[in-house]
């Protein structure tokens, strides 16, 4: 008999989160990162980065992010760079000297999923509930589940240490 078996890491040690490396093209494009997240941009021209007000290309001016470089230049920009604090909120980005609608210029919106505080729900399979337990790469070690709904009878229990009674298959 396999059992099935969750994790619900948030409640025991914090899961590690994955975190995402995007490859672009400096031109015009519009990219929705998480906090953990990071982009690759590549020249393709002689460009600078500058971060401004809004969309426009006549925005004002907030910041330099980066000098000029020329063509095949790349640099890693990480989320604290190009995210602001709050989610679903969009930061404007272009070259200076070469920014147009639809070229040098890059949108980087906050994802509304991102939340840095949930961890994933691991699901895997056991053959024996009772003796099986998951042990994370932090140490934390989580019991397995027995495929009961919440309000089910058990035929187990727990001590006040936490270790679990009487566990039949």
């Amino acid at each position: 008999m396999r059992v099935r078996f969750l994790c619900l890491a948030l409640l025991v040690a914090p899961c590690p989160t994955v975190s995402t490396t995007y490859e672009v093209d400096y031109g015009f494009f519009q990219i929705e990162l998480c906090p953990q997240d990071s982009l690759n941009v590549t020249w393709t021209g002689r460009h600078n980065i500058a971060e401004t007000q809004t969309a426009a290309c006549a925005s004002e001016q907030i910041a330099i992010i980066e000098g000029y470089h020329d063509y095949g230049y790349e640099i890693n920009l990480s989320a604290d760079t190009l995210l602001s604090d709050t989610p679903g909120q969009t930061r404007y980005f272009m070259c200076e000297l070469h920014c147009g609608e639809g070229s040098s210029r890059f949108e980087v919106t906050r994802g509304l999923s991102c939340d840095e505080t949930a961890s994933p729900t691991v699901s895997d399979m056991t053959d024996n509930y009772c003796e099986d337990d998951m042990v994370l790469e932090s140490g934390a070690v989580i019991e397995t589940w027995d495929g009961r709904g919440a309000g089910d009878a058990r035929p187990h229990f727990y001590t006040d240490e936490g270790d679990r009674v009487k566990c039949r298959v």
